[in-house]
């Protein structure tokens, strides 16, 4: 409840696990823009890192987590076969905050992130991800923000949308990539402010929803203010008509704005609608 405080001692390899059912409602108090440090869940470590939150096995179970801050963990949360709301929550001082494996029905929602490579996925053995929500949340940490990148998996139903990326970042956002790519599906990346050195990265290997003039990644409403390229596309095989639409955003002070890197075997000018931009 608000104002708990919860602090890790001893071993670096302590973690808070919940598996076989087990779920987590650590709900604070406040609301956006009015959390005070009463409000707040703290969950902190003296001395070494500890190893985090872990939830597990057991697709059924949701935890929640409301006005919570984590810290000093090597991953603050492992969610892996299940989903999980995060809303208004902070982490900071983690070598990652979020780690997602074989992962959906996932909201992360208003909260701080401060961490490097913030919201991250396994390279390989990741599994599916799907019906992932990133809304509305803050980054000012180093590396990737946000990457939802597994190596030959699918990619479904994911929105990336009103968030605030900092400068300090390498990559804002990175949506499938690995050797071959990833196999996407639905994917909206709408409205975020990115002024990071790099901006958006595409890897994709196929697409799921094989259907010409079916616009299945849009990219629309961004602002991308970034050193070098703001757009860029590593992997776009097998793409049909008008699978990717890219409108409205507004491109600033990038060295490219849109790049494409890879030969495919598909027509790279009919994939793509570029518009308003």
């Amino acid at each position: 409840q608000a104002g708990t405080e919860v602090i890790i001692k001893g071993d670096e390899n302590t973690k808070i696990w919940f598996d076989n059912g087990a779920h987590l409602e650590a709900i604070g108090g406040g609301r956006l823009g009015l959390i005070t440090d009463e409000d707040q869940i703290k969950i902190s470590a003296e001395g070494n890192k500890w190893d985090g939150l872990y939830f597990s096995d057991d697709s059924s179970s949701k935890s929640s987590l409301h006005s919570v801050v984590i810290s000093d963990a090597k991953t603050a949360i492992n969610v892996e076969n299940q989903g999980i709301t995060i809303n208004l929550c902070d982490f900071y001082n983690n070598d990652k905050s979020i780690l997602l494996t074989n992962a959906s029905d996932v909201s992360i929602l208003s909260s701080g992130f401060s961490d490097s490579n913030a919201i991250d996925t396994p390279y390989e053995g990741g599994g599916k991800f799907e019906n992932i929500n990133i809304a509305d949340n803050s980054f000012s940490g180093e590396g990737t923000a946000i990457a939802i990148s597994p190596n030959q998996r699918d990619i479904d139903k994911i929105t990336i949308k009103n968030n605030n990326i900092s400068d300090s970042h390498s990559l804002g956002i990175q949506v499938g990539g690995g050797g071959y790519g990833s196999h996407l599906g639905d994917i909206q990346i709408l409205n975020n402010n990115i002024r990071s050195s790099n901006g958006i990265s595409i890897g994709a290997y196929s697409w799921l929803d094989k259907k010409a003039n079916s616009a299945d990644l849009i990219i629309h409403e961004n602002f991308i203010n970034s050193s070098k390229n703001a757009l860029s596309f590593g992997h776009s095989d097998y793409f049909l008509e008008g699978n990717i639409q890219i409108s409205n955003n507004l491109f600033e002070g990038n060295s490219s704005s849109i790049t494409y890197s890879q030969k495919t075997e598909s027509n790279i000018n009919n994939q793509f609608e570029i518009s308003q931009n």
